[in-house]
């Protein structure tokens, strides 16, 4: 069962092993600690009319351990979330949850360097509704991800290099209604430093994607483009181009696709950023998908933080007949009262706009949060949320009050 996910985890453990007994210099973190929580809400499953109130405690033991060396660098993160409903116990057995990611590289500093990407967590089966953090018992399942991915860079002169890359992922799921899929890639990257303020990139892509429900595909993916720094406190980087997709049914089409970012700090503690792409994504669910997304913001940061932003997000559906547009706006705010106490709110409201259901839906949210950190290894902290969600269909609106308190503990070792 899930056998990439756990053969990628097991050959990142027999590495981080092998190299901790032998001889090499490292630099060694260990830092195990537990989460604890007890949380009141007064809508658990989120219905407007079958509302119930209910008190959880969760207790999350948790690991994250790391090395660094010429020869690997890499970390491990695990955590383990025990769920306790008070009213609820049947839930119980269900609602527990494995959190993991293994990250790292061998040979790290060697023009051959290999990558190994591994993850568990939970994921929304269908992500128009309420995600995993509102609603955990329902509309959610495990997701079990790996990536082997070897790296060749060769410099060639003093201003340019080339990237090649092959990389192999899975996707694996504990329901039977996902679509676990096998992605191929061969990546290719040319980089021109045509000078200190300017970088020029030609990148070439191609991927075989092997699906257990909807239809494999092959994709070929040719961008150009560049970062330009014209001042210290500005960064632009832009990458356009075509990409083209065959079904194995023999059904084709292209496209164009786009990334534009732009990062400005006018001047010390402001920051503006905004950010627009066009490309494709897979859901989890009904395959692949076109996106079209954007979002920005202006920030603070100070004493008193903040940071106000906008957003919006259009999805086009090939497969099947669905279309999703979503757009909003978010804040938020921290005030640090003293060096232990931070004080902060966030704000959130959004519409979705969904076809073929034909249903819209206005969602709010508001909250604050109290932070209070003895000491470096001790964080307690208090929370509040409203949620407020407003749809045509009279099923899917529901009201919820939560309130949390919370206490981290952690400890710290290098070695």
């Amino acid at each position: 069962m899930h056998q990439g996910f756990f053969r990628l985890c097991i050959t990142g453990f027999s590495l981080f092993a092998l190299l901790l007994s032998g001889e090499c210099r490292a630099e060694f973190s260990l830092h195990p600690g537990l989460y604890t929580r007890l949380e009141m809400t007064d809508n658990l499953f989120l219905s407007e009319t079958d509302k119930y109130q209910e008190w959880i405690v969760t207790v999350a033991p948790y690991l994250w351990l790391a090395q660094r060396s010429k020869e690997l660098n890499i970390s491990l993160q695990y955590r383990y979330e025990r769920y306790r409903y008070l009213n609820q116990p049947s839930f119980n057995d269900r609602a527990d949850t494995h959190i993991g990611i293994l990250d790292g590289v061998i040979l790290p500093e060697r023009a051959l360097r290999i990558e190994l990407y591994a993850d568990a967590r939970r994921e929304n089966l269908d992500r128009r509704r309420s995600d995993v953090v509102d609603l955990p018992l329902s509309n959610t399942t495990n997701r079990y991800l790996g990536r082997i991915r070897p790296v060749y860079h060769l410099d060639i002169g003093l201003r340019h290099y080339f990237e090649t890359a092959y990389s192999y992922e899975t996707v694996q799921y504990d329901t039977q209604i996902s679509d676990e899929t096998e992605t191929q890639r061969v990546e290719l990257l040319l980089n021109r430093r045509q000078s200190t303020l300017l970088d020029l990139q030609l990148e070439g892509l191609y991927e075989h994607l092997a699906a257990k429900i909807n239809y494999d595909y092959d994709r070929i993916q040719g961008r150009v483009g560049g970062e330009w720094r014209p001042f210290a406190s500005t960064t632009i980087s832009a990458k356009a181009g075509m990409t083209w997709f065959e079904y194995e049914t023999g059904e084709n089409f292209n496209t164009r696709v786009y990334d534009c970012q732009l990062f400005y700090t006018p001047v010390v503690r402001w920051v503006l950023d905004l950010h627009y792409i066009k490309n494709f994504d897979y859901d989890i669910q009904d395959g692949l998908y076109r996106i079209w997304r954007g979002d920005g913001g202006i920030a603070y940061n100070s004493r008193l933080s903040w940071r106000l932003g906008l957003l919006f997000s259009m999805s086009e559906y090939v497969q099947v007949r669905r279309d999703d547009q979503e757009y909003g706006v978010v804040g938020t705010a921290t005030y640090r009262l003293t060096p232990k106490v931070l004080f902060g709110i966030n704000a959130d409201g959004r519409r979705l706009e969904l076809e073929p259901v034909t249903e819209n839906i206005d969602r709010y949210s508001l909250g604050a949060s109290f932070v209070y950190t003895p000491r470096e290894y001790i964080i307690f902290g208090c929370r509040y949320i409203y949620r407020n969600s407003d749809s045509d269909l009279d099923i899917n609106d529901y009201r919820e009050n939560r309130v949390s308190c919370d206490l981290r503990l952690t400890y710290n070792m290098i070695h």
